[in-house]
């Protein structure tokens, strides 16, 4: 079960500047079968970014560190957010998605909408 403090949404990480390019965003990308999308986690994706900016200002970014942010993402999978891309309305739910563990299965239970869950 998630912390009360966590994130419920893709909209309170603040990827984009306004909640409507973050729900354009997520009405236009590829959800699958579930109907989840799998980011890296937004902690990594800032410190990343953060590390490349620095590098870029003082000497450039090489190739190399690009393949190593590439890495870093790829591997940041482990503490993935995800994102519950169900359908509400017209537009995706975007509600940050935990993984829970029942006798039943694995499921993806999402924090917005407590019915918008998916076996694993």
């Amino acid at each position: 079960m998630a912390d009360p403090k966590d994130p419920e949404s893709i909209f309170e990480l603040k990827y984009f500047t306004t909640d409507s390019l973050a729900q354009s965003a997520l009405d236009a990308a590829s959800f699958g079968d579930p109907p989840v999308l799998h980011l890296p986690s937004h902690v990594d994706i800032v410190r990343i970014r953060l590390r490349l900016q620095e590098n870029a200002l003082a000497n450039g970014i090489t190739d190399p560190d690009i393949l190593f942010a590439y890495q870093e993402l790829a591997l940041s999978a482990s503490s993935s957010d995800i994102v519950c891309g169900q359908l509400t309305g017209s537009h995706r739910c975007g509600g940050l998605m935990d993984i829970e563990v029942s006798v039943f299965g694995a499921y993806y239970q999402c924090r917005r909408v407590a019915s918008h869950r998916f076996p694993v």
